[in-house]
């Protein structure tokens, strides 16, 4: 008899599958109609003249791609990274950055807020993508949640924030869930530039829907 197919069975009974948006029994971790309902982000990369250089999503963020981020990093619905992470994998082989870029570097947690989260989502994202390197950037430094702040307000508690190892000479792809104002991506691109880096760029699930956003 195989058991392990027994306990499979029994978990599904008690435990039924369910999709971790919708919540509908007996669905795929995202159900089709869920997927469905995902806008993709189908505007070219945004080119920028800042510390950092390009930003491309596969998703809008909004609707069931924004509820997505959320429940990942706020609920640790965790059934969610492997889909997430799969098509960030796919919009990198669609695109040139993996001419444009040397190494992906997810951005990190500042230490209490990874003990407290249990995982970095950024991370978990890059789990598909080619060249990751965790450890070229750090966050020393905790920091006040960003959710509610105006661009300036996220600039400013960012400052000083991250800490990079000397990346002479590399084009960096930052990867994140999500951009937004673009503070984070700011503040990460211009560690890496003193580092050492000579470009830097940024692959998130979503991207807010704004032809120019602020330069997370």
């Amino acid at each position: 008899m195989n058991w392990s197919g027994v306990g499979r069975a029994v978990l599904d009974f008690v435990y039924p599958p369910k999709c971790c948006l919708c919540e509908s029994i007996g669905r795929d971790d995202v159900c089709a109609e869920c997927l469905a309902e995902c806008e993709p982000d189908l505007r070219p990369p945004l080119t920028l003249s800042g510390p950092y250089t390009l930003v491309d999503a596969p998703f809008v963020y909004d609707g069931r791609p924004a509820q997505a981020v959320r429940r990942l990093k706020y609920d640790r619905a965790t059934g969610l990274w492997k889909w997430m992470a799969g098509h960030l994998a796919e919009r990198y082989a669609q695109s040139d950055m993996g001419s444009l870029f040397d190494v992906i570097v997810p951005v990190p947690l500042a230490r209490g807020r990874l003990s407290q989260r249990g995982f970095n989502q950024s991370e978990l994202l890059a789990t598909d993508l080619p060249n990751v390197q965790n450890a070229l950037l750090s966050r020393p430094r905790e920091t006040p949640h960003q959710v509610g702040l105006k661009a300036e307000a996220r600039r400013a508690n960012l400052m000083g924030a991250f800490a990079a190892q000397q990346v002479e000479g590399l084009r960096v792809l930052l990867l994140d869930d999500v951009y937004t104002t673009g503070a984070t991506a700011e503040a990460c691109a211009v560690t890496l530039r003193k580092a050492g880096a000579i470009d830097v760029g940024m692959l998130a699930f979503c991207r807010v829907n704004d032809p120019q956003p602020d330069p997370d």
